[in-house]
């Protein structure tokens, strides 16, 4: 476990790292694009962090650790709203698409501030085995799986129509590795953070930061490489 939330710290701050990068080096036309993107970087780096919390949380943890069980679920929903606003922001239907999944998300994630009875019953902390979480399966959490499925969508058709569209080949390259690397890391993450824990098995949630963490540096190269 030592050696998971090791691998955590050292991608938290280097998706930190690329998301400021990016971000203070844009260029003006740029400027709105880049802020989605370190918005990104920056909710990235907090689920992460939860995440890891998590993993080594010990019992006499109990008081605080709904805390950082409901900054993992509404760091989620920021990042993805911050991917689309990054590939969508520039095109026509990208601004008022956005604002609806923020709006969504929004209000998903007021539900889990307060209402988190509603996502999950009970927490498990143990000194000896896995933490887990009993999730409720009801309204708010197929809503939260809802959420997911459609932006993800979102945002891999907004990649693939711009791939579809433009002719230059540079920008092709980086729209087709952008499209690659979200796909992979949003399946992974769908499978270990979402579908095995609707079954108990919490064992694998430690894939996910690492999984985004690779597509948040596909992406921070895809811009150095072909956008810049």
């Amino acid at each position: 476990m030592q050696l998971i939330v090791i691998l955590h710290a050292t991608v938290s701050v280097l998706t930190l790292l690329s998301g400021a990068i990016v971000f203070f080096g844009s260029k003006k036309g740029d400027h709105a694009r880049s802020v989605w993107f370190f918005l990104a970087a920056i909710f990235a780096t907090i689920w992460m962090i939860s995440i890891s919390l998590f993993l080594v949380a010990e019992p006499s943890w109990m008081d605080t650790i709904d805390w950082h069980i409901k900054w993992t679920f509404i760091s989620a929903i920021a990042i993805d709203v911050a991917f689309l606003g990054y590939v969508s922001w520039h095109e026509k239907y990208g601004k008022p698409l956005t604002l609806v999944f923020l709006l969504f998300g929004l209000i998903i994630s007021t539900l889990i501030t307060i209402k988190p009875d509603m996502l999950y019953s009970e927490v498990l902390l143990s000194s000896n085995s896995s933490n887990s979480i009993i999730m409720n399966f009801g309204p708010l959490y197929f809503s939260y799986i809802a959420f997911f499925g459609l932006v993800v969508a979102a945002v891999v058709i907004t990649l693939l129509k711009q791939f579809i569209k433009t002719r230059s080949q540079r920008k092709r390259g980086g729209d087709l590795a952008i499209m690659i690397s979200f796909g992979i890391s949003s399946g992974l993450t769908l499978v270990a953070n979402l579908l095995l824990p609707m079954f108990g098995n919490w064992d694998a949630i430690w894939l996910g930061p690492l999984a985004l963490a690779s597509t948040i540096i596909a992406f921070y190269y895809t811009i150095l490489r072909y956008r810049s």
